[in-house]
């Protein structure tokens, strides 16, 4: 795998003391295909115009430009340069690495990428609305709260909830 020369040069890196290894990066051939995924593997946000798909070289994972981070990686044939790393990945290698797990070994590290480790990771880091619809609405049913949704207006979500104060706060702010 070569990393884009535009990711070596241009990339801000996070830690100069995290170098990872090539048995850490995944294949590109190995990646979860583009069309696989219309949300951002970390932060469950929609992928648009604006908010492009990139993979993480760890794992795999399609995911947006917020949720990753540049690390530098040592290959033998160009030395060190920056790839792109999910904030998931970071998160469990740096665990690891805090622990002294086997995960935070170069033989070892390939684990990330395996389909348990993805399972858990999809399973902790997604917020249950962002499951699926019915889940959501599930979830939701389940989790009374002490105010009714608003939804008209042309949004899919309810507006946000005006406080029983809100005349005598904006009142006090006014004065101010």
């Amino acid at each position: 795998m070569r990393p884009s020369p535009a990711n070596s040069t241009t990339a801000p890196t996070t830690s100069n003391q995290d170098v990872l290894v090539v048995d850490q990066l995944v294949h590109a051939d190995d990646w979860v295909c583009d069309y696989e995924r219309s949300l951002c593997h970390v932060c469950t946000r929609n992928f648009s115009t604006f908010r492009r798909k990139h993979h993480c070289r760890m794992c795999g994972e399609v995911v947006c430009r917020n949720c990753t981070l540049y690390k530098n990686v040592n290959i033998l044939s160009i030395g060190t340069t920056k790839v792109r790393v999910c904030l998931s990945c970071i998160v469990m290698v740096s665990g690891a690495q805090k622990l002294g797990s086997p995960l935070a070994s170069a033989t070892n590290v390939t684990m990330v990428s395996d389909e348990a480790s993805r399972n858990w990771l999809s399973n902790h880091l997604t917020s249950p609305a962002a499951r699926s619809e019915t889940e959501y609405y599930d979830y939701c049913a389940t989790n009374q709260l002490d105010y009714e949704l608003d939804y008209n207006w042309d949004n899919p979500w309810p507006r946000a909830p005006i406080a029983a104060n809100e005349p005598d706060r904006l009142r006090a702010l006014a004065s101010l």
